[in-house]
């Protein structure tokens, strides 16, 4: 089950900011490293594991981060377009969708 924050419009540059309380529970602070998990149509934003080879992005002081461009392209994410984020209740991390 995932809880959904909000419906927002891609920035041109390709960053989303992840709502605070999310930050928090899934420990994606600023300075550290998210991974990017792309499965069904979505991405799993969750703390990057050391050994992981999914794509990588630090979380910034204001909670941004750069979604990578190949998984914006595979999703069909523009500038401008429609996503929503999902706080998986489970507890793996942000899925957003298109």
């Amino acid at each position: 089950m995932c809880t959904l924050h909000k419906t927002r419009l891609f920035s041109r540059s390709g960053s989303i900011t992840i709502p605070r309380e999310w930050r928090e529970r899934f420990g994606l602070l600023p300075g550290r490293q998210a991974e990017f998990i792309h499965e069904a149509g979505s991405i799993l934003i969750r703390e990057a594991l050391e050994e992981s080879t999914h794509n990588k992005g630090f979380i910034s002081e204001k909670g941004t981060v750069n979604i990578p461009k190949e998984l914006r392209e595979d999703l069909g994410i523009h500038p401008r377009s429609i996503y929503h984020l999902y706080a998986d209740d489970e507890g793996q991390g942000i899925v957003m969708t298109k």
